[in-house]
Protein backbone atom coordinates (compact mmCIF):
# COMPACT_ATOMS: atom_id res chain seq x y z
CA UNK A 1 0.00 0.00 0.00
CA UNK A 2 2.88 2.62 0.90
CA UNK A 3 4.26 1.82 -2.59
CA UNK A 4 0.95 3.05 -4.36
CA UNK A 5 0.45 5.62 -2.59
CA UNK A 6 3.65 7.11 -3.65
CA UNK A 7 2.75 6.18 -7.15
CA UNK A 8 4.94 3.25 -7.82
CA UNK A 9 2.45 1.31 -9.46
CA UNK A 10 5.16 -0.70 -11.67
CA UNK A 11 7.44 -1.72 -8.76
CA UNK A 12 4.30 -2.64 -6.72
CA UNK A 13 2.88 -4.77 -9.81
CA UNK A 14 6.60 -6.32 -9.51
CA UNK A 15 5.93 -7.00 -6.15
CA UNK A 16 2.92 -8.48 -6.09
CA UNK A 17 3.95 -11.05 -8.90
CA UNK A 18 6.76 -12.22 -6.59
CA UNK A 19 5.27 -12.28 -3.43
CA UNK A 20 2.18 -14.06 -4.86
CA UNK A 21 4.40 -16.88 -6.82
CA UNK A 22 5.46 -17.99 -3.05
CA UNK A 23 2.01 -17.33 -1.14
CA UNK A 24 -1.04 -18.13 -4.11
CA UNK A 25 -3.48 -18.36 -1.53
CA UNK A 26 -2.59 -15.17 0.57
CA UNK A 27 -6.33 -13.95 -0.07
CA UNK A 28 -5.57 -10.07 0.77
CA UNK A 29 -2.96 -9.95 -1.14
CA UNK A 30 -4.95 -11.15 -4.30
CA UNK A 31 -7.60 -8.66 -3.06
CA UNK A 32 -5.59 -5.38 -3.35
CA UNK A 33 -3.93 -7.15 -6.57
CA UNK A 34 -7.22 -7.09 -8.16
CA UNK A 35 -7.74 -3.73 -6.94
CA UNK A 36 -4.60 -2.25 -8.21
CA UNK A 37 -5.05 -3.97 -11.85
CA UNK A 38 -8.12 -2.03 -12.08
CA UNK A 39 -6.84 0.93 -10.83
CA UNK A 40 -3.98 0.81 -13.85
CA UNK A 41 -7.09 -0.08 -16.23
CA UNK A 42 -5.91 -4.05 -16.70
CA UNK A 43 -8.51 -5.82 -16.79
CA UNK A 44 -7.11 -9.24 -17.98
CA UNK A 45 -5.12 -9.51 -15.45
CA UNK A 46 -7.84 -8.26 -12.67
CA UNK A 47 -9.60 -11.45 -14.37
CA UNK A 48 -7.08 -13.79 -13.29
CA UNK A 49 -6.14 -12.94 -10.06
CA UNK A 50 -9.58 -13.22 -9.47
CA UNK A 51 -9.83 -16.17 -10.56
CA UNK A 52 -6.95 -17.29 -8.56
CA UNK A 53 -9.03 -15.90 -5.55
CA UNK A 54 -12.25 -17.69 -6.57
CA UNK A 55 -10.35 -21.11 -6.46
CA UNK A 56 -9.86 -20.19 -2.52
CA UNK A 57 -14.07 -19.84 -1.97
CA UNK A 58 -15.38 -21.57 -4.86
CA UNK A 59 -18.60 -21.82 -3.71
CA UNK A 60 -19.36 -18.26 -2.38
CA UNK A 61 -22.06 -16.85 -4.17
CA UNK A 62 -20.23 -13.03 -3.06
CA UNK A 63 -16.87 -14.36 -4.56
CA UNK A 64 -18.73 -15.66 -7.52
CA UNK A 65 -20.68 -12.32 -8.47
CA UNK A 66 -17.23 -10.65 -7.66
CA UNK A 67 -15.77 -12.75 -10.27
CA UNK A 68 -18.40 -12.15 -12.91
CA UNK A 69 -18.09 -8.31 -12.59
CA UNK A 70 -14.08 -9.12 -13.59
CA UNK A 71 -15.38 -11.04 -16.63
CA UNK A 72 -17.77 -8.37 -17.66
CA UNK A 73 -15.06 -5.59 -16.97
CA UNK A 74 -12.61 -7.65 -19.54
CA UNK A 75 -15.06 -8.20 -22.08
CA UNK A 76 -15.31 -12.28 -21.55
CA UNK A 77 -18.82 -13.08 -21.88
CA UNK A 78 -18.43 -16.94 -22.02
CA UNK A 79 -17.19 -16.89 -18.51
CA UNK A 80 -19.32 -14.34 -17.34
CA UNK A 81 -22.01 -16.20 -18.17
CA UNK A 82 -20.54 -19.83 -16.95
CA UNK A 83 -19.99 -18.54 -13.50
CA UNK A 84 -23.80 -16.82 -13.57
CA UNK A 85 -24.76 -20.40 -14.20
CA UNK A 86 -23.09 -21.17 -11.02
CA UNK A 87 -24.84 -18.22 -9.27
CA UNK A 88 -27.99 -19.86 -10.79
CA UNK A 89 -27.55 -22.75 -9.21
CA UNK A 90 -26.70 -21.29 -5.67
CA UNK A 91 -29.36 -19.27 -5.43
CA UNK A 92 -31.97 -20.10 -7.54
CA UNK A 93 -34.74 -17.44 -6.39
CA UNK A 94 -32.72 -14.58 -6.20
CA UNK A 95 -34.09 -12.28 -8.48
CA UNK A 96 -30.98 -10.29 -8.77
CA UNK A 97 -29.19 -12.73 -9.98
CA UNK A 98 -31.76 -13.56 -13.00
CA UNK A 99 -31.63 -10.44 -13.76
CA UNK A 100 -27.67 -10.27 -14.59
CA UNK A 101 -28.14 -14.01 -16.19
CA UNK A 102 -30.83 -12.11 -18.27
CA UNK A 103 -28.51 -9.18 -19.48
CA UNK A 104 -25.23 -11.66 -19.54
CA UNK A 105 -27.58 -14.14 -22.01
CA UNK A 106 -28.83 -11.18 -24.04
CA UNK A 107 -25.14 -9.81 -24.65
CA UNK A 108 -24.21 -13.07 -25.21
CA UNK A 109 -27.25 -13.55 -27.66
CA UNK A 110 -28.26 -16.06 -25.84
CA UNK A 111 -31.87 -15.15 -26.17
CA UNK A 112 -33.96 -18.14 -25.43
CA UNK A 113 -31.66 -18.84 -22.09
CA UNK A 114 -32.63 -14.68 -21.45
CA UNK A 115 -36.12 -15.12 -22.17
CA UNK A 116 -36.79 -18.06 -19.29
CA UNK A 117 -35.11 -15.28 -16.86
CA UNK A 118 -37.01 -12.57 -17.65
CA UNK A 119 -40.08 -14.39 -17.96
CA UNK A 120 -38.93 -16.31 -14.55
CA UNK A 121 -38.76 -12.61 -12.62
CA UNK A 122 -42.08 -11.03 -14.82
CA UNK A 123 -43.75 -14.10 -12.86
CA UNK A 124 -42.00 -14.20 -9.43
CA UNK A 125 -41.94 -10.80 -9.11
CA UNK A 126 -44.38 -8.39 -11.47
CA UNK A 127 -41.48 -6.51 -12.41
CA UNK A 128 -42.36 -3.78 -15.31
CA UNK A 129 -38.87 -4.06 -16.87
CA UNK A 130 -38.70 -7.76 -16.68
CA UNK A 131 -41.99 -8.07 -18.11
CA UNK A 132 -40.68 -5.93 -20.89
CA UNK A 133 -38.02 -7.43 -21.59
CA UNK A 134 -39.97 -10.92 -21.81
CA UNK A 135 -42.45 -9.21 -23.76
CA UNK A 136 -39.91 -7.89 -26.46
CA UNK A 137 -37.55 -10.89 -26.62
CA UNK A 138 -40.90 -13.58 -26.71
CA UNK A 139 -42.37 -11.39 -29.26
CA UNK A 140 -38.99 -11.74 -31.03
CA UNK A 141 -38.64 -15.33 -30.88
CA UNK A 142 -42.38 -15.86 -31.45
CA UNK A 143 -43.15 -17.39 -27.75
CA UNK A 144 -46.39 -16.84 -28.16
CA UNK A 145 -47.29 -18.96 -24.62
CA UNK A 146 -44.84 -16.52 -22.49
CA UNK A 147 -46.39 -13.74 -24.29
CA UNK A 148 -50.04 -14.54 -22.85
CA UNK A 149 -48.83 -16.18 -19.56
CA UNK A 150 -47.02 -12.56 -18.96
CA UNK A 151 -50.03 -10.44 -20.41
CA UNK A 152 -52.72 -12.46 -18.33
CA UNK A 153 -50.40 -12.03 -14.98
CA UNK A 154 -50.11 -7.81 -16.11
CA UNK A 155 -53.59 -8.04 -16.70
CA UNK A 156 -54.50 -8.85 -13.06
CA UNK A 157 -52.67 -5.28 -11.99
CA UNK A 158 -53.64 -2.83 -14.70
CA UNK A 159 -54.56 -2.39 -18.19
CA UNK A 160 -52.03 -2.73 -20.89
CA UNK A 161 -50.13 -0.18 -22.51
CA UNK A 162 -49.99 0.27 -26.25
CA UNK A 163 -46.76 -1.64 -26.58
CA UNK A 164 -48.52 -4.50 -24.89
CA UNK A 165 -51.43 -4.70 -26.71
CA UNK A 166 -49.51 -4.80 -29.47
CA UNK A 167 -47.69 -7.93 -28.27
CA UNK A 168 -51.09 -9.58 -27.37
CA UNK A 169 -52.36 -9.05 -31.10
CA UNK A 170 -48.81 -10.13 -32.27
CA UNK A 171 -49.57 -13.12 -30.11
CA UNK A 172 -53.24 -13.27 -31.25
CA UNK A 173 -52.48 -13.42 -34.84
CA UNK A 174 -50.71 -17.54 -34.27
CA UNK A 175 -53.38 -19.57 -34.33
CA UNK A 176 -52.46 -21.59 -31.57
CA UNK A 177 -53.10 -18.75 -28.94
CA UNK A 178 -55.77 -16.93 -30.54
CA UNK A 179 -58.08 -18.51 -27.70
CA UNK A 180 -56.21 -17.55 -25.22
CA UNK A 181 -55.44 -14.00 -26.13
CA UNK A 182 -59.08 -13.30 -27.16
CA UNK A 183 -59.12 -14.62 -22.78
CA UNK A 184 -57.52 -11.64 -21.93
Amino acid sequence: KAMLAADKTPLTLAYVNEYLKKFPNDAEILDEAIKLSLAVNDQKQAQAWGELRLALNPGKPEEISKQVDLALASGDLDAAWSLQEKLLTLKPNDVEVHKRGAQIAEWSEKLETALVHWAWIAGHNIDDEAAENALKLADGLKSGDITISILSSLSEKRAFSSAEFNYLINAASNKDYTDKAIGL
